[in-house]
């Protein structure tokens, strides 16, 4: 089926928004000669180590396509429940695919309430409680488990494949745990490899010049979908038809570049530091979220060196509508002006459900909501928070889905992504890589290891900051001996 994107800017604009706060076409004019210097550079990543947009091609991965269908048929047969078991890119990506093409509730519905698929869970944490209490609802012995890690050398994600093993082990011994379990990694250094292919168990594999947050449409995000019934070529031919028009060099015609630079000066001109995603579809609800991960880390870097570094990029922060027009919206509307937001709307839902009039004698004075759908409301609300924000001077674009289905989602989160990596380049940093999440996983294998590993050198160090925070005395609220 044909698919339709729209992109409205004109709420960032300063015939609209005013002079103050929105963007004039001049300043786009502007910034033509480093748009045709950012596409090139864009274009020179894609040719040696950027190997998303590649994906975005039906014919060349046929074969593929066809074995990750086939992949998820034979693992929806054979259990009832599905985790994935990832962090970061590795679940944000098909927890919101999820949640867009799946049943909004799914996860209430036994199996056969969604066309005989698996209920799919996806393990974004490692909060003991969040893990122990999965096996409540998905017992090991008829769930299959997803171990999703690029490098294959994720802690989070192999602490749960070995906990998750044992406790399918105990249930159907050694022997048939591994058929519970399917490997999605590197295909080139992921130590996960070896093991797959010594020990028997299913795997998948996933470009190692795709990043983790750029990976929804391989193998990470392909195969939960296709386990939940999902069309995964159209998901494909989503991102293909996206495609085609986000590799153009023209700044003008090429949505995602649009977009992506629109951001970069509504940031860098306009001092908007803060980029809101809000969604007015309960389906599109969980884009935000994995929208955050890209923009956050693929954006927010060092640029340059001591004394002259700088640091750039914006803060992505999620809400929702209509939910958060009762918590957040207040805020946008009279608080700091240092946001720039994105709608993301449907003009087709795929429900309806309409507002009878039963109750008009009772419920006097709002007879204008009965014979009407819910829809028509929503729309309403839409368009009041749109308005709204435009009369404070709040600058904003739209993003609106024709409906939401395979083709439609694959297109937007490739648009999504071209623009991340268009923004990257405009900044002038590597939009690819992500050095401030290091020190961190450095500090906790330390933390894990202990002295006598090669992450001791750590350990000094965290001694001193544990100390250093134990300076002031904690203030407690607290009762009881």
């Amino acid at each position: 089926m044909p698919i339709c994107i729209e992109f409205d800017y004109n709420n960032a604009m300063a015939e609209v928004v005013g002079p103050r706060h929105g963007l004039t076409r001049q300043l786009l004019e502007d910034l033509k000669e480093r748009a045709a210097k950012s596409h090139k550079a864009f274009l020179e990543r894609r040719a040696t180590d950027v190997g998303f947009f590649k994906l975005a091609n039906t014919a060349g991965r046929a074969k593929e396509l066809q074995e990750l269908a086939a992949l998820g048929d034979s693992i929806a047969a054979a259990c009832e429940n599905f985790v994935i078991l990832g962090i970061g890119g590795s679940a944000l990506g098909p927890a919101c695919v999820q949640r867009a093409l799946g049943h909004l509730y799914y996860n209430l519905l036994d199996k056969a309430g969604r066309n005989n698929r698996p209920r799919i869970f996806v393990l974004d944490n490692i909060d003991p409680e969040f893990a122990a209490e999965l096996s409540d609802v998905a017992p090991p012995e008829n769930t299959c488990y997803n171990v999703i890690t690029k490098s294959g050398t994720t802690p989070e994600t192999l602490s749960q494949f070995m906990a998750f093993y044992d406790c399918v082990a105990a249930k159907v011994g050694p022997q048939k745990a591994k058929e519970h379990f399917v490997i999605t990694t590197n295909e080139v250094k992921s130590p996960l490899l070896p093991l797959a292919r010594d020990f028997g168990f299913r795997f998948c594999t996933m470009p190692d010049s795709v990043g983790g947050r750029f990976s929804e449409l391989t193998a990470v995000g392909l195969l939960p979908a296709a386990v939940a019934g999902f069309n995964i070529v159209e998901m494909v031919r989503g991102a293909e038809a996206a495609a085609a028009v986000c590799d153009s060099p023209d700044l003008f015609a090429n949505p995602a570049y649009l977009n992506g630079a629109i951001h970069y000066l509504a940031d860098t001109v306009l001092h908007k530091n803060i980029s809101v995603m809000m969604p007015y579809s309960e389906a599109l609800r969980d884009v935000a979220d994995w929208y955050r991960q890209l923009w956050a880390e693929s954006l927010g870097k060092r640029r340059g060196e001591k004394p002259h570094e700088v640091c750039v990029g914006q803060t992505p922060v999620r809400a929702l509508g209509t939910t958060d027009q009762h918590s957040q919206v207040q805020l946008y509307v009279d608080g700091p002006n240092d946001k720039i937001f994105t709608f993301l709307c449907v003009k087709k839902f795929r429900r309806e459900f309409p507002v009878t009039g039963g109750l008009n004698a009772m419920l006097q004075g709002y007879e204008y909501l009965s014979g009407r759908d819910i829809q028509d409301l929503f729309e309403a609300e839409f368009i009041g928070t749109e308005y709204a924000l435009k009369l404070a001077e709040r600058p904003s674009v739209r993003i609106t889905l024709e409906r939401v289905d395979e083709a439609h989602i694959g297109g937007l989160l490739f648009f999504l992504m071209v623009q991340t990596a268009f923004a990257g380049m405009l900044y002038g940093i590597n939009p690819f890589d992500q050095p401030g999440v290091e020190t961190g996983k450095n500090v906790a294998r330390a933390l894990m290891k202990g002295e006598g590993s090669p992450d001791a050198q750590w350990l000094a160090d965290i001694r001193t900051y544990q100390r250093e925070r134990l300076r002031y005395p904690a203030v407690a609220i607290r009762t009881g001996a």
